[in-house]
């Protein structure tokens, strides 16, 4: 993933997903912490009208801290 200045941190596909969605769906924490330290939208939603952050709490459970999602199954982290 590359990281630059003024890049599109909550752009959509055709089905809403952003790449925070992504990287939650996916259970890639380190993915995850980095878009939302660069400022991407938590509360954004597909087109089916799912939040970011209900995928997270999904996969790390409701009121867990967000470090680390995934912790019921393997984790998997992209590379930077």
């Amino acid at each position: 993933m590359a990281l630059v200045e003024n890049a599109f941190w909550d752009a959509q596909d055709s089905f809403g997903y952003s790449p925070l969605h992504i990287a939650a769906l996916n259970e890639y924490s380190y993915c995850a912490n980095l878009l939302l330290s660069y400022g991407a939208d938590i509360t954004s939603r597909t087109n089916g009208g799912t939040s970011a952050l209900s995928m997270i709490d999904r996969y790390r459970g409701v009121g867990a801290p967000l470090r680390p999602m995934g912790h019921l199954s393997p984790l998997h982290d992209c590379q930077v």
